[in-house]
């Protein structure tokens, strides 16, 4: 009996491998969620035992750049099984399990539909927890182009749709089915709205420092920076310790946010709509955008305002932001 075959370090290997950094739903927290949802209805499966075990192994191995990740879980959960003194009809229905979630459609085993909606349980959860799901998935997938995400994402929430029932067991179809619904199509309306959005690179300094120093014009701003100097430093930003979001429409681009992520604070620096653009919703969208689909849920939220332009305070207001504090000072 090798170390391998000693349980305890095959749950320690699932630990570490749902807590890899890349992860942010498909992680320790779905798996908890998931045997959460099973406990409910363990009574309907045929196998409870692979049920559990298929939960435990379905996404294992995770990578988004790959197309074989269940195959790949299914293969691992048949050897540590088969280490552990599994039975051959045990590791055969735990694969089959893990393989069925992969298109999410009931596979040859009787269990399949019920794992199926256990995983697919996120789908109709209250909305604000569907819309962290989303931001957490769109982190996972962070180095897909918006517009590529936007096309492939939306082909996925349309099959879902399309089903006639999108659960098929009948508690989860009770449960889930009608908000997963609003999920779904809300979502599709969000991913079809025209407004798309990427990382900004090093390459895109010019243009940031263009649309900046139209910012602090239009802002009233002291800020006496040219063009080039305004290129100088957002180089330095994005090379330090902040990070460029641009949101483009038609392949226009309409607006620029820079932010700085801290342990428990996310710092808005500058949010900008070209002038030709504003009073379309465009900054509000993009506000949602950066909300729902690039910042992380648990951090507070902060952003600073020249008191003067009372235009953006209502921005900010209607936004979300509330007032907290308000610097003065005494010109020399």
């Amino acid at each position: 009996m090798t170390a391998r075959s000693d349980p305890l370090s095959i749950y320690q290997e699932l630990v570490s491998l749902y807590s890899q950094p890349h992860r942010h739903y498909h992680n320790l927290s779905h798996i908890t969620d998931c045997l959460a949802e099973f406990d409910a209805v363990k009574h309907l499966a045929h196998q409870p035992a692979a049920v559990e075990l298929a939960i435990w192994f379905h996404d294992a191995i995770y990578d988004t750049h790959a197309q074989d990740n269940e195959e790949r879980s299914a293969e691992l959960a048949k050897r540590r099984i088969s280490e552990v003194g599994g039975s051959p009809d045990l590791c055969k229905s735990v694969m089959v399990l893990v393989l069925a979630t992969k298109a999410h459609e009931p596979g040859v085993h009787p269990d399949a539909p019920l794992l199926i909606d256990v995983d697919l349980s996120i789908l109709g959860q209250a909305e604000e927890r569907f819309r962290e799901y989303e931001a957490q998935i769109r982190r996972e997938y962070e180095w897909v182009p918006e517009i590529t995400f936007a096309a492939g994402r939306s082909a996925i929430l349309e099959r879902f749709l399309a089903r006639e029932r999108i659960y098929s067991t009948e508690p989860f179809w009770a449960k889930y089915e009608r908000p997963a619904r609003a999920n779904l199509q809300n979502s599709l309306l969000k991913l079809n709205s025209g407004i798309t959005f990427r990382v900004a690179t090093l390459q895109d300094c010019g243009l940031l420092a263009e649309l900046n120093h139209q910012l602090i014009r239009d802002e009233g701003h002291r800020n006496p920076m040219t063009v080039p100097q305004l290129e100088q430093r957002m180089r330095a930003f994005i090379e330090g310790e902040y990070r460029a979001i641009i949101f483009e429409q038609n392949r226009e681009v309409v607006a620029y946010a820079l932010y700085r992520e801290e342990p428990e604070e996310i710092y808005l620096r500058q949010l900008f709509v070209v002038r030709h653009r504003r009073q379309q919703g465009i900054g509000r969208r993009a506000v949602e955008i950066l909300r729902s689909q690039v910042w992380p849920k648990t951090k507070r939220l902060t952003v600073e305002v020249l008191v003067a332009n009372q235009d953006a305070v209502a921005f900010w207001r209607a936004v979300g932001y509330t007032d907290y504090s308000l610097t003065l000072e005494i010109m020399p």
